[in-house]
């Protein structure tokens, strides 16, 4: 096909640290590798370096030939007092309070519809310059939505709605969100004028379609997966340590069931794990501020490193460490987790515990090295992580191989290709330009 111009809008992009950033930029780098000119449109780096913290080496490893522009968010929890209007000093606790409920007026979510108009008006200027051939817009926030409605109805530039949680109903309960019925208008127009609407596994895609029979044939279930950029599963072959270093990499966010695990690892330390074993946390405790309780229980712990976050291009020497990896999440049917798909890639054992109806199973449970638990067994970790302490031991040969070639099937590029591709196509007769 013909080169298309795409704007994908994505508050969440780098050096932003948040847990959509990886999607934007797989998205960026195939649409830069495959011959099209892509413009991102994302929030500011000042902003990125007090909320979510920054990435740098993950910024600098982006395609030199995509442009970024940055739209200053307006934060309305801005930490940094010299930078207070006069109004929210003077009324410090019932500001932001105040704030929250005239922009929600604005769009039916929290924190970030005060971005809206900046963000609109930046997008119609570079749509005067280049004229796109496409939107993107991925959420959540899902804010960014309003520039693909914006773009359409002024210039009729098709868009596609790429949603990495869900904005109409609760992961968590599968409930409609408590602000539906504010939601549910935007989401059906959106929804009924995108050319597509993607979701990240096919429990919420069902859930959308069963709700939206009409929509069923734009709906598209495009998963995420590893990053074969920064991830080559080869370059671990052969760094295996004492067979005792479990690994958790990633953010250990405020919902994230540590408990139950420190309990587990304890037990299992002195119930069969060997007296070098330990439990590296790779990665940064919450993203604003560490949660007191985590803080707590972990210091208290024992064979615990906390290794710090790592720099995405640098995620290969991190999984080096390890000879097992360690895997919980909140949630149930409709919650997979992205670094799933990274941790299966290494063809490393895993240790999990996760709800009965988690989606990860789905993926999971057909890995040759999982060791799984259900969340609700008081004795699910001691048992996960001896089995993984003893497959880790093994190390055979042919599991290894037969782990690492399910794993390679869930390469963000393999999934996203065709995805795209197929978009694409079906755009391309529009173009008259």
């Amino acid at each position: 096909g013909q080169m298309m111009r795409v704007l994908l809008v994505a508050w969440g992009f780098p050096p932003s640290r948040a847990s959509g950033v990886h999607r934007a930029v797989a998205i960026t780098r195939w649409l830069a590798a495959n011959g099209h000119d892509v413009e991102v449109l994302t929030a500011d780096r000042g902003f990125f370096e007090i909320s979510t913290g920054v990435d740098l080496p993950l910024e600098a490893s982006l395609p030199p030939e995509v442009s970024v522009t940055r739209v200053n968010f307006p934060n309305i929890q801005d930490p940094i007092i010299n930078r207070w209007p006069r109004r929210r000093a003077a009324r410090q606790r019932k500001w932001p309070a105040g704030q929250e409920q005239r922009i929600r007026e604005i769009f039916p979510e929290r924190f970030y519809p005060g971005w809206r108009d900046r963000l609109v008006g930046a997008a119609h200027r570079l749509q005067r310059s280049q004229g796109f051939d496409l939107v993107i817009a991925t959420g959540n926030p899902y804010v960014g939505y309003t520039v693909a409605n914006a773009l359409q109805t002024v210039s009729g530039v098709p868009y596609l709605m790429d949603d990495r949680d869900s904005f109409l109903y609760s992961v968590y309960t599968g409930e409609l969100q408590p602000q539906a019925a504010r939601i549910r208008p935007w989401w059906e127009s959106l929804a009924a004028r995108a050319a597509e609407v993607w979701f990240v596994n096919p429990p919420i895609a069902d859930l959308y379609r069963r709700d939206y029979p009409g929509l069923a044939h734009k709906i598209k279930v495009v998963e995420n997966g590893w990053d074969s950029d920064y991830l080559d599963p080869t370059d671990l072959d052969g760094t295996r340590t004492t067979g005792a270093t479990f690994g958790y990499i990633g953010t250990l966010n405020a919902r994230f069931p540590l408990e139950p695990m420190l309990d587990g690892w304890e037990a299992a330390r002195t119930t069969g794990l060997p007296e070098n074993a330990e439990l590296r946390i790779i990665g940064g405790l919450g993203y604003r501020h560490q949660p007191k309780k985590q803080r707590k229980l972990l210091r208290n712990a024992q064979a615990i490193t906390l290794a710090g976050s790592v720099p995405k291009p640098d995620i290969a020497a991190a999984y080096a460490q390890c000879d097992a990896l360690v895997f919980s999440r909140e949630g149930g049917a409709l919650v997979t987790s992205s670094k799933i798909y990274e941790y299966m890639a290494t063809g490393l054992p895993i240790a999990a515990v996760i709800p009965s109806d988690h989606d990860s199973r789905r993926v999971l449970g057909n890995y040759p090295r999982a060791h799984i638990g259900h969340a609700g067994d008081p004795n699910a970790w001691q048992k996960v992580l001896l089995a993984a302490y003893q497959d880790a031991r093994a190390n055979d040969a042919a599991t290894n191989k037969r782990a690492r070639e399910w794993g390679a099937q869930f390469r963000r590029d393999l999934i996203l290709a065709p995805a795209l591709d197929s978009l694409l196509d079906q755009l391309q007769p529009q173009q008259s330009r």
